[in-house]
């Protein structure tokens, strides 16, 4: 980090970045599954659930715009066809948000964002649905955020410009005093670099960037590291202040 860098304000991505979904829902489609009598192979299911996944899930080439949890009830109906099961889908899909809502808050997450709202303006930037389960964890746990800007809300996934553009709008400033902070290479890397924000890249899995992804501002493991790269701008920003 330059000492010309001075961040005001951070935007956080949530699922992989603040919560950890621990597989979900790549277990429990299975279990609904067997609920209907059907024996999956778990080897094969895997497989085919990541590569439907990464067609369903393609942020930038979701064109009309369509909810997560429509893209859900797309992914139970592909795998109910698949195995040739009837089940009540909507009811199905109100499970799903019970156990994303039971997903883990990063243990250091708990210890740091308490820390940077003190000294940065904090906002949330998420591909997720206004009722977004996870959301309502983070503030249902006390953490609190200035602005919190969902795709269902902007009409359109990161990284496309426009989400960008609104949250940019919303925080209230500029570009360079902002800093993006998420797990995602395509969403938030590629979002972020296109807006001309500086981006953290969360990569908590030690995972190999994708090719033909820019190189992110910084890399981080955790949000322990995060804090110990911002907190010179910390005490600037203290300092400015009184």
């Amino acid at each position: 980090m330059t000492e010309k860098t001075s961040f005001r304000g951070l935007i956080f991505d949530i699922l992989h970045t603040l919560i950890d979904d621990s597989g979900f829902p790549k277990k429990i489609i299975p279990q609904f599954l067997a609920e209907s009598g059907v024996k999956v192979d778990r080897n094969h299911f895997n497989q085919e659930y990541d590569a439907f996944g990464k067609s369903l899930f393609d942020w930038p080439n979701i064109h009309p715009f369509v909810s997560i949890r429509e893209l859900h009830r797309q992914r139970l109906m592909h795998f109910y066809a698949q195995y040739a099961v009837t089940r009540n889908i909507e009811k199905d899909l109100g499970r799903l948000w019970e156990y994303i809502g039971s997903s883990k808050i990063y243990p250091d997450v708990t210890e740091i964002l308490p820390k940077l709202r003190r000294f940065f303006k904090l906002g949330l930037l998420s591909n997720a649905d206004k009722d977004d389960p996870l959301i309502r964890k983070l503030l249902g746990k006390g953490f609190r955020f200035d602005v919190i800007l969902t795709s269902e809300e902007a009409g359109c996934y990161k990284p496309h410009p426009h989400i960008f553009e609104i949250m940019i709008e919303k925080m209230a400033l500029k570009p360079g005093e902002l800093l993006m902070i998420g797990d995602s290479p395509q969403a938030d890397i590629v979002g972020a670099h296109r807006a001309g924000i500086a981006v953290a890249w969360i990569n908590r899995q030690k995972k190999k960037l994708p090719p033909g992804i820019n190189h992110p501002t910084y890399e981080f493991s955790n949000l322990n590291d995060l804090w110990q790269c911002l907190k010179p701008i910390a005490v600037t920003n203290e300092k400015q202040e009184h």
